[in-house]
């Protein structure tokens, strides 16, 4: 059993300003992002590409760096976006092989925020 006398557990809201002294993040968007995420992985779906905002998905599908977006800005999918940001919206999509890339209002935002972090839990 590990000792946790001095081990620090710190609880932060998202986009923290310094992550330099971390070693270990664990971020939790149980409400839509990871879901739809989870679900779009059992659907066939080969890899998620994570990005701050709408222009940077429509620019990498663009580049071919992935072929469907998915995701919301405050709870809308944004335009010219494939699917929205709801495990519903993509339950029955067949996703085999298809590389999405995906942006939300705080899901997504707060694992880029943590980018550099050394270990990374969703």
């Amino acid at each position: 059993m590990r000792n946790l006398d001095n081990e620090r557990i710190k609880i932060q809201s998202l986009n923290p300003t310094n992550t330099e002294s971390i070693d270990t993040v664990v971020v939790v968007d149980v409400y839509r992002a990871f879901t739809t995420a989870a679900v779009a992985l059992e659907n066939g779906a080969t890899g998620i590409i994570i990005v701050d905002d709408i222009a940077e998905a429509l620019a990498l599908r663009a580049a071919g760096k992935g072929s469907i977006c998915i995701g919301e800005r405050n709870g809308v999918m944004p335009d010219g976006f494939d699917f929205g940001n709801s495990p519903a919206d993509i339950a029955s999509a067949q996703l085999d092989g298809v590389t999405l890339i995906q942006t939300t209002t705080n899901g997504t935002r707060g694992i880029k925020a943590v980018s550099s972090v050394p270990k990374i839990y969703m």
